[in-house]
């Protein structure tokens, strides 16, 4: 017998060895009872009857036995697994909570209005996709949340993460909607029905990559409602100085704590 098939068979017994001595003690108590001779003085377990019937009793108390085991085990594991669910789902806000401080010196250090919001999304290498981890607005509206993640293939996001810089600093107004959404569409790649769900239709827009020693993690996101809010030369300037730098230490700090974007979408983080 093989190594691999010895510890499959060793797997398997573990899994099933419950009902296997359920099984095995059923017939074996009924055959072996049947042959026990009642009339003796005493129950002779040389006979091929008492015989059946101690392996019978055998296997049903193996059944129990394990039964109660596995019923502990199992309320055991299921308390382990709600400790490590609640450890991880408090990492995970850890984790956005020391964001949100950074976007709003972001807000305040370029000089933003109530016109502005920034953005702070993360890249998730598996889901190919970025999220949400902070964002930051004077105005109460914009700092509301849609869609948790975004696809890598979208928007100035996907343009700055390719490119290291993006911007969109005259996009039609949206108050006519067929023109605005048709130039997302040709120019960012943004369905329609996507531009819809958006809880804030930007007329400028600047994206700007984050990296910590040359491995990039990140894009930071500045919108307005305004055309030509902002100049892409003096943001990019400030986040060369000092912001970018700043970002990098914070992504290193908090990088062991963060959550897969699967398990932040399901949480709604």
């Amino acid at each position: 017998m093989s190594e691999f098939t010895g510890e499959f068979l060793g797997k398997q017994y573990d899994r099933y060895r419950t009902q296997l001595y359920t099984f095995l003690s059923g017939p074996t108590l009924a055959v072996g009872g049947n042959q026990i001779q009642l009339s003796s003085p005493y129950w002779n377990i040389n006979s091929w009857g008492g015989l059946i019937f101690v392996i019978g009793t055998t296997a049903l108390l193996a059944a129990i036995y394990y039964s109660y085991n596995d019923s502990v085990s199992g309320h055991e594991l299921r308390v382990r697994n709600n400790e490590l669910e609640s450890m991880v789902l408090s990492h995970a806000r850890y984790y956005y909570s020391e964001w949100e401080p950074f976007a709003k010196t972001v807000f305040e250090a370029a000089g933003l209005t109530d016109k502005c919001r920034v953005t702070l999304y993360r890249y998730d290498q598996p889901e190919d996709s970025f999220f949400i981890i902070a964002r930051y607005s004077t105005n109460p509206t914009f700092r509301r949340r849609g869609r948790s993640h975004f696809p890598a293939d979208q928007g100035c996001i996907g343009e700055a993460w390719r490119n290291g810089e993006a911007s969109d600093l005259n996009m039609p107004s949206p108050s006519n909607r067929s023109v605005y959404d048709a130039h997302q569409l040709s120019k960012w790649r943004i369905p329609s029905n996507v531009v819809e769900k958006l809880t804030m239709r930007p007329q400028s827009i600047w994206a700007y990559a984050l990296d910590s020693a040359g491995d990039r993690f990140g894009i930071v996101v500045i919108e307005s409602t305004k055309k030509r809010e902002f100049q892409p030369a003096f943001l990019r300037k400030l986040f060369d100085e000092a912001l970018k730098s700043e970002a990098s230490i914070r992504h290193d700090t908090l990088k062991n704590v963060w959550p897969s974007c699967e398990y932040a979408r399901r949480r709604g983080l």
